[in-house]
């Protein structure tokens, strides 16, 4: 399951005396379950319990830094994953008909829509959707609005 994954969050204890250690025990178990190319966004908690984060900062540049007790780089981590899923979804156009409630609930939950208009053939929406969920929703898709 974790090698069809979309990413990972490879979370790091940042008061860890050998975090590089830590980094490569999780990089060996990816190895064994053939996840190795599953993208991972590298997050280091506890970032409230060390002194000075700058050698941590220098050494993971891309890594976000949060701490669960002040709420400490939370928006940024919200931010970083929110954009690791646009980057896997793209926008589709979707012509639902009045009568099919269960379609549009179903987008609801599997997509995220950006716009919604009611006509009286039924519902124009613009929507974010991974390729795992297009497949549900096919031939609702219309090449624009």
């Amino acid at each position: 399951v974790v090698r069809e994954s979309d990413f990972l969050l490879h979370v790091v204890d940042a008061t860890s005396p050998d975090p590089h250690g830590q980094m490569r025990a999780v990089r060996e178990v990816l190895i064994e379950i053939d996840a190795e190319n599953v993208r991972e966004l590298l997050v280091f908690n506890k970032i409230d319990l060390v002194e000075d984060l700058s050698t941590l900062r220098l050494d993971f540049p891309q890594a976000v830094f949060v701490s669960a007790v002040r709420g400490d780089g939370l928006e940024e981590l919200r931010l970083q994953i929110a954009a690791l899923i646009r980057e896997q979804t793209k926008i589709y156009y979707l012509k639902i008909a009045l009568s099919r409630g269960d379609i549009l609930a179903r987008l609801h939950s599997e997509g995220e829509i950006l716009s919604m208009t009611s006509t009286d053939e039924g519902y124009e929406i613009t929507a974010r959707l991974d390729s795992g969920s297009l497949g549900l929703f096919e031939e609702f898709v219309v090449p624009s609005l």
